[in-house]
């Protein structure tokens, strides 16, 4: 059984190519696509494997790729809109974490208890920011005392006073 803590998110399938069952896909995370034989999709809360046929660069952004026994359009556009998963060891940077992947953690304070949930994330100014509810945490590793990526949990040691900005 394929669970969380065993993929990566890469990127997302757009939309379908042609009428064939290729898929249009963008990825945000660098990855060895040419040793990668699955992407695996969640289907209905389930980690399912679509083992790749081939893959073939359209653009710069772009990739079209073709998955095993998917031969038409209809079947293909099923996957379209999904987020693309992939076994964690080919992503190029394991030690790192895209910092959309913490959308929907709980943050627990060592002093103030449960803070609340990432709603998302702002990178919009040089330091990067955690936005749950009304408030923006600071994302910064110092800060960070324990990641439990079975339940979601981000477990932070926050400034005194922080909170009260």
């Amino acid at each position: 059984m394929i669970t969380e803590a065993d993929i990566a998110a890469v990127g997302k399938t757009t939309r379908t190519h042609g009428v064939h069952g290729e898929l249009a896909c963008t990825f945000d995370t660098e990855f060895d696509l040419d040793r990668c034989t699955c992407f695996i999709f969640d289907m209905d809360a389930i980690f399912v494997p679509f083992f790749v046929a081939a893959h073939r660069y359209k653009n710069d952004t772009t990739t079209l790729v073709k998955i095993d026994d998917i031969d038409d359009e209809q079947t293909a556009r099923a996957l379209c809109g999904k987020t693309i998963y992939v076994k964690k060891e080919l992503v190029a940077d394991n030690d790192r974490l895209s910092l959309d992947y913490f959308v929907g953690f709980d943050i627990v304070d060592t002093q103030l208890g449960h803070i609340g949930t990432i709603g998302s994330v702002d990178e919009s100014t040089v330091n990067a920011l955690f936005a749950v509810g009304e408030q923006l945490i600071p994302v910064n590793e110092a800060f960070i005392d324990h990641i439990d990526h079975e339940h979601k949990t981000l477990y932070m040691n926050l400034p005194e006073g922080l909170l009260s900005l």
